[in-house]
């Protein structure tokens, strides 16, 4: 669990593009490591199932930020 914010990270206002970019970077990273668990790990098939629907919602997760960080609203970006 990430810990409790106490200080602020940033002097300066972030935008929502600078911030959520490494988020999707991460979850890429976590859809990665599912695609290898069901391609390489030994598991039972029920298992393998669950795992591969956790890639799908990762995925999907993954794609909406994306589109999100491609196409920000005027809302994110201040203007």
């Amino acid at each position: 669990m990430a810990k409790p914010i106490s200080s602020p990270y940033h002097l300066a206002p972030q935008s929502a593009v600078a911030l959520l970019g490494p988020i999707e970077a991460s979850l890429a990273e976590l859809e990665a490591r599912l695609t290898q668990f069901v391609e390489r790990i030994p598991m039972s098939d029920a298992d393998r199932e669950t795992v591969a629907r956790a890639r799908v919602i990762v995925a999907e997760d993954r794609a909406k930020i994306a589109a999100l960080v491609a196409s920000p609203s005027r809302e994110t970006t201040g203007g």
